[in-house]
């Protein structure tokens, strides 16, 4: 069986980590087919980070759920990101861009 590249994630990430003052921040780019999409996506980030930037070309809305726990077992400081995906869904692939920051 052949697969596409379509069918693949890929992530680009920049990442700036001061010791200094314990702070990072991140620049991170996503590739994503569109097949493995419904109307939204979640993420997770550590609750002392923020987001700065999110981007997509068909996004819609993106919500942080600072209230409910993260649910993942490694993870137990996570916040849910919510992304809510405009359709219909033209393009193969969505690209994501997202920034944040933080002190840990």
């Amino acid at each position: 069986m052949k697969v596409s590249n379509k069918e693949f994630l890929h992530y680009d990430i920049e990442l700036l980590i001061e010791p200094e003052d314990q702070s990072l921040r991140s620049v991170v780019d996503i590739k994503l087919p569109s097949s493995r999409l419904k109307n939204q996506i979640s993420f997770y980030l550590h609750k002392q980070l923020q987001v700065l930037d999110l981007t997509c070309e068909n996004l819609d809305n993106f919500v942080v759920d600072d209230q409910s726990p993260s649910g993942i077992q490694f993870m137990p400081d996570a916040r849910r990101i919510d992304i809510e995906i405009q359709e219909p869904i033209i393009s193969d692939i969505l690209n994501f861009h997202i920034e944040y920051q933080g002190v840990i």
